[in-house]
């Protein structure tokens, strides 16, 4: 049997996937829904924070700024991408940049005016 009539016959009496199609299944769902996303302009500002090893090197500040009307702020975090939040020093420097933005985001627009 075809793993897509499996997925499908499992799903359809109810019956969850079983551990072997469950990797196959979620990869297949997730690349639809990555070709199937849109993305649209956002009015506001972002801020994007980049690992220090290696963050500008794959232009996302440029795919951001294509999206963000109100412009883009980056901001450099010590490690690498898949690490930057695994210290405490690390977390304090990204908390620390998200208060800052945070601050002047709500500046910017503060509530009941």
């Amino acid at each position: 049997m075809g793993r897509a009539v499996a997925y499908r016959l499992c799903l359809a009496v109810g019956y969850p996937l079983p551990p072997t199609l469950q990797y196959r299944y979620r990869a297949v769902v997730y690349q639809r829904a990555l070709e199937a996303y849109v993305a649209e302009p956002y009015p506001g500002r972002l801020t994007v924070l980049n690992s220090e090893e290696g963050g500008e090197a794959d232009g996302s500040a440029a795919i951001w700024a294509r999206l963000a009307a109100g412009g883009v702020e980056t901001h450099g975090v010590p490690g690498k991408h898949t690490e930057i939040v695994f210290t405490e020093a690390q977390v304090q420097h990204v908390a620390e940049r998200l208060k800052v933005s945070l601050a002047r985001a709500q500046a910017a627009h503060p509530r009941g005016r």
